[in-house]
């Protein structure tokens, strides 16, 4: 089925739907967009609390114009709507691009995820998580050091800011930052060591990965042959839980 409509959705041929965000503008079909959720049923006044700030019709095209607001992402918007048509989304970067697109493929994928939990979209919200896990690594294999430690330090700073209600991105990323804090720490790269509120949680995933010997281990080898380990280590014993793991083992 969904071989028809990306076939529907690349060529926009007969498109009755035109979405507008912030300047880009997006073709679709209502009967394909209003299937996917009781929210987009009839794209009437209900649909206006949730995002979109006008909709208007123009019966003599049969077209229905839906303007989205100026807090929503455009690329994630388009992303959503072309999910409807392909139940895909494009996936990360891999070895072979620049790493530094991660940073707002990153961005992208938060705010689809965000988009699946409003328009109450379970398979949409699993493939944006699925995407944005990948997305947190997909940096291996990039020559730059600072590659893993940029990435991780931006994504860090973003679940604590703007989306800071998803629990389930802050997890994820704060388990990503956790299980490679070592080469983040060996890049030398310490953005992410100035990031106030997410710097403490990320002590505290650290401390309970560190109840573990072998995550230990990896994690006071990369805090000795690193200029900014002693940085780390006094914002870890800030911490209780942190304090009493390592004070047992000495």
């Amino acid at each position: 089925m969904h071989s028809g409509l990306r076939d529907l959705w690349e060529s926009k041929v007969h498109s009755d739907l035109i979405i507008t965000c912030r300047g880009l503008e997006i073709k679709a079909h209502r009967n394909i967009v209003e299937a996917q959720s009781k929210l987009f049923a009839h794209l009437g006044p209900e649909t206006l609390h949730h995002g979109f700030t006008h909709i208007s019709h123009d019966y003599k095209r049969k077209l229905t114009y839906v303007t989205a607001s100026d807090t929503q992402h455009p690329a994630a918007i388009e992303a959503m709507i072309k999910f409807f048509y392909t139940g895909d989304l494009d996936k990360p970067c891999r070895r072979s691009m620049d790493w530094r697109y991660l940073v707002p493929a990153l961005d992208i994928l938060r705010y689809v995820f965000q988009l699946a939990l409003k328009y109450q979209l379970p398979d949409l919200k699993a493939l944006a998580m699925q995407r944005y896990c990948e997305a947190l690594t997909a940096w291996s294999g990039a020559e730059s050091p600072e590659a893993p430690a940029t990435v991780l330090a931006e994504a860090l700073k973003e679940t604590f800011g703007e989306a800071r209600d998803v629990f389930e991105l802050r997890e994820a990323t704060l388990e990503a930052a956790a299980r490679h804090s070592k080469v983040m720490l060996q890049g030398g790269h310490a953005c992410w060591l100035m990031v106030g509120e997410p710097m403490r949680a990320l002590a505290m995933k650290l401390s309970e990965r560190l109840s573990h010997l072998d995550d230990k281990a990896a994690g006071m080898e990369a805090l000795e042959n690193c200029e900014h380990g002693r940085l780390l280590v006094d914002c870890w014993c800030r911490h209780d839980t942190f304090a009493r793991a390592t004070h047992t083992e000495q």
